[in-house]
C-alpha cells in the first residue's frame, strides 16, 4: 500500500551471506548474517516519494484569459529513480491567499487556463502546491511571478449628424473596445479636452456648432 510509518523487516539465513537494504535517503548498508540459522531485524521508515515542483512564470494582458503552469516531478536525487510520475493535484494561488483553482497532474504538469485579470499586476506571487490524495508522493511547491499587462483599447466617435449645422449641437457617439477581446469596456476618454465616461463600452457627449 502507500502507508507511511515504521516496520520491522525480519530475514532468516542458514549460512554465511550478506544482507543488504536501502534506508530513507537511498543509502545502501550491508550486514552479514553468519550460520547456525540466524535471524537479522532491520527497521525501515516507510516515507513518501520526495517531489520536486516547478511553476513558471506568467505574462498576460489585462482582460485576456491566462494560462498558469507547474511541473512535478520525484526527487530523483533521493529516490534514485527518475522514471516515476507523480499523481495528484497542483493548487494555484495568487499572492498566496487568493485561490485560483485546482489542476490534476498529467505526466508530470498541471494548468488551468483562462484566468482573468482586470487590472494590470506587477511581478506578483504565483505558488503552486502539489499534493497526492493517495499519500504516495510527497507535498512540495514552489513560487513564481505574474505579470499583467495593459491590454490595448480600440476606439470609435461618430457625429450624429455626420455635418454639423451652426447653432445646432451635434452629439458624439464614442464606442471603446479591447483590441484583443473584442469585449467592450469600461473607463474615460478625453477628447477635445473633454473628459467622457465610458460605461460597457459607450459613452457620449455633445459638440456645439458655433459660427464666428
Amino acid at each position: 500500500g502507500n502507508k507511511t510509518g515504521k516496520v520491522n523487516v525480519t530475514a532468516i539465513f542458514e549460512g554465511s551471506h550478506p544482507f543488504t537494504y536501502v534506508d530513507e535517503n537511498g543509502e545502501s548498508h550491508t550486514v552479514q548474517i553468519y550460520n547456525p540459522a540466524t535471524s537479522k531485524t532491520v527497521q525501515f521508515e516507510i516515507i513518501a516519494i520526495p517531489t520536486i515542483t516547478n511553476v513558471s512564470d506568467v505574462t498576460g494582458k489585462v482582460g485576456v484569459g491566462t494560462e498558469v503552469n507547474a511541473t512535478v516531478r520525484n526527487d530523483s536525487s533521493k529516490v534514485g529513480n527518475d522514471n516515476l510520475i507523480p499523481q495528484g493535484t497542483v493548487s494555484f494561488y495568487y499572492n498566496e491567499t487568493i485561490f485560483l483553482g485546482n489542476a490534476t497532474v498529467n505526466n508530470g504538469f498541471a494548468e488551468i487556463t483562462d484566468i482573468v485579470f482586470n487590472h494590470t499586476v506587477n511581478a506578483e506571487l504565483i505558488t503552486a502546491i502539489y499534493h497526492d490524495e493517495n499519500g504516495k508522493y510527497s507535498d512540495s511547491s514552489d513560487k513564481g511571478y505574474i505579470k499583467i499587462e495593459p491590454g490595448v483599447a480600440n476606439i470609435s466617435a461618430v457625429a450624429v449628424p455626420d455635418r454639423g449645422v451652426p447653432g445646432v449641437d451635434s452629439l458624439v457617439n464614442i464606442t471603446v473596445w479591447d483590441n484583443n477581446t473584442g469585449l467592450y469596456i469600461n473607463g474615460t476618454v478625453t477628447i477635445d479636452g473633454r473628459t467622457v465616461e465610458i460605461k460597457d463600452g459607450k459613452g457620449n457627449y455633445t459638440y456645439p456648432i458655433t459660427v464666428d
